[in-house]
């Protein structure tokens, strides 16, 4: 029965700490006020739009690199946690989205409280997320592939 109680807690608490996240994302936000003026942008997906549109659309060379450039570095920067939780632990998929979303939401709360001069964006915790969930998934897949490879062998 406490075995139960621990795992339950444990699978819970990756959710608790988002939700107190962005509780305390909102209060700073709305609540407190940013005193420094950095910006916060909380509409999802208007600059993965315009990110796309820079990368595709766009008649100049360097525009197109750095649309490009900003999505690809979103989806990565994540990335390991996926692997690492996908490749060393027995974590759940709900577990890893969890830790990336908590992960993400950190980085733009860090971002946009202390005042790096960095916009802070929701779309970058998608994005964010995504790629840790993405590289979670490969990583499983492959060690799905492994694992039927070496039982056929057998």
């Amino acid at each position: 029965m406490q075995r139960r109680i621990s795992r339950a807690f444990i699978a819970g608490l990756p959710g608790v700490l988002v939700m107190v996240q962005l509780y305390l994302l909102w209060h700073f936000a709305l609540v407190a006020g940013n005193r420094s003026g950095a910006p916060l942008q909380l509409m999802p997906l208007t600059t993965i739009q315009g990110q796309l549109r820079m990368a595709f659309e766009s008649s100049v060379p360097e525009a197109r690199l750095i649309g490009a450039t900003q999505l690809a570095g979103n989806v990565l920067l994540i990335a390991p946690l996926g692997v690492l939780l996908g490749g060393w632990t027995r974590a759940h998929s709900r577990t890893a989205a969890f830790a990336a979303t908590s992960v993400a939401v950190s980085v733009e709360a860090y971002q946009w409280i202390a005042s790096t001069g960095r916009t802070s964006d929701i779309d970058d915790v998608i994005l964010n997320s995504a790629g840790c969930l993405l590289a979670f998934a490969a990583v499983r897949l492959g060690l799905r592939i492994r694992q039927t490879r070496l039982t056929a062998k057998e």
